[in-house]
């Protein structure tokens, strides 16, 4: 495959941007015998394209701006590969490693046959840890040629699986895993020790890596782990979506010193393909470059209800944001962030009657429609009485109970940051808005 050359891109231009998906994991991937490299398509692709008003590779392979996901998982190469890209395939490490780059090599045939000049990468679920190998290793010259502007992950495994951790250091689960899937390399490269290696970093939730310095990044966090998906938070203590935990869904950043986009939703592994307010969230990133950081900076509680028996109040404030411009768009009416008590996100504190306490909690993170005037935001404030997440065990028969209801239209259409005071009649709280255009290519 001939190597294209691009020591400068020039200024980011939608029209000649793809964007590229790797997808999830599946138990018998690594044994397939399907064709790697090439194509593919699901409602997931089709959604994304039409909300971007955007052709898919199966509609336009030659379009410039098309969305088109890789199948990276087979033993069959694509027609458009060299002997050279045969061998380098061949001889990557099993698991994500080789994934990574057969993504990247695929990247550069729709670059080539499309004349694209930039490139919108996404990982979803496995192919979070995936597109994270291809950046920090620079592949195929996608970083330092200039070509990948922004990296969105999806549910992703940037940060590692705690699942896989476990199984990857416990011969007896080692052994129940390699039942459901025999060829065990896709579970040991999500571990945290492979990715600690892998990026030569502390920490797998860490990058120590400059690639990211001209990259816009983007971390959606799935955080409903079910009624029926207790399994893992039993397991792990730790809030998750019923496969990943909230914590591996992001990394922290060195070469972004802001700190990448990160929103929560209220979707599980599963439901996530279906979240309308997480596809909202997927396509302003892609499309805009106005970012919106709104933040609980302080709360004061008249009354927190608690039972003069059991002391200090323990007070959550569950949040949701919704976004007129979605419904306005695409009749989107589920929520683009939600932060909730249920499910260990929200942010509390313990509060005597009358006490005001000062918080730096984030509430919502994220690129916004260029249409977009106001996130219509509503606070929850409720009094704990039973949730492990907050180790408060006060009443194992009543986990809460509502102290009161806020809402409120915060507006994000001027650059700047504001405060905004919110009264109700027992809460009332201070939220601060931060309003500024992040722009791919370019360093923060």
């Amino acid at each position: 495959m001939a190597v294209i050359s691009s020591a400068t891109q020039g200024a980011v231009d939608p029209s000649t941007t793809i964007t590229v998906v790797a997808g999830g994991f599946s138990p018998s991937g690594a044994a397939s015998s399907a064709s790697y490299g090439v194509d593919d398509v699901s409602p997931i692709i089709d959604g994304v394209a039409a909300r971007l008003s955007a052709p898919t590779s199966t509609t336009s392979p030659a379009a410039p701006n098309q969305v088109t996901e890789v199948t990276y998982y087979g033993s069959q190469p694509p027609a458009y590969y060299s002997a050279e890209d045969l061998r380098a395939v061949d001889a990557a490490e099993r698991g994500a490693p080789r994934y990574a780059l057969i993504v990247a090599k695929h990247i550069r045939e729709v670059i080539r046959r499309s004349g694209a000049r930039h490139v919108n990468l996404v990982g979803a679920s496995f192919g979070g840890v995936i597109t994270r190998t291809i950046i920090e290793h620079d592949l195929e010259g996608l970083v330092s040629g200039g070509w990948i502007v922004r990296w969105l992950t999806l549910e992703g495994t940037a940060g590692g699986v705690w699942i896989a951790t476990q199984i990857a250091n416990n011969p007896t689960l080692a052994a129940l895993a390699t039942a459901i899937a025999p060829d065990p390399s896709d579970v040991v490269t999500m571990s945290y020790d492979h990715i600690r290696t892998r990026f030569n970093t502390p920490d797998a939730g860490r990058s120590t890596s400059p690639n990211f310095a001209n990259i816009v990044v983007g971390f959606q966090v799935s955080t409903n782990h079910d009624f029926n998906q207790q399994v893992l938070r039993v397991a792990s203590g730790s809030p998750n979506d019923g496969v990943l935990l909230v914590k591996d869904q992001a990394i922290v950043l060195d070469a972004r010193p802001r700190g990448p986009a990160i929103v929560l939703t209220d979707s599980t592994h599963d439901s996530a393909r279906t979240h309308e307010g997480l596809a909202a969230d997927v396509a302003n990133f892609i499309r805009s470059t106005r970012r919106v950081r709104i933040k609980l900076v302080e709360a004061t509680v008249v009354d927190p209800g608690e039972n003069p028996l059991l002391g200090t109040g323990e007070v959550s404030f569950s949040a949701t944001l919704h976004s007129p411009e979605a419904l306005r768009e695409w009749g989107t009416t589920d929520p683009l962030a939600t932060l909730s008590r249920r499910f260990g996100t929200a942010s509390w504190a313990e509060f005597d009657p009358g006490q005001t306490r000062s918080f730096d909690a984030p509430l919502f993170d994220w690129f916004v429609a260029p249409g977009e005037q106001t996130l219509a935001l509503t606070l929850d404030a409720e009094q704990i009485d039973f949730n492990t997440y907050y180790n408060v065990i006060e009443n194992p028969l009543d986990d809460a109970q509502g102290v009161e209801t806020l809402r409120f239209d915060l507006p994000v259409a001027v650059v700047g940051t504001q405060r905004h005071t919110i009264r109700g009649a027992n809460v009332s709280v201070i939220v601060e808005v931060e309003v500024f255009d992040e722009l791919p290519g370019q360093p923060q």
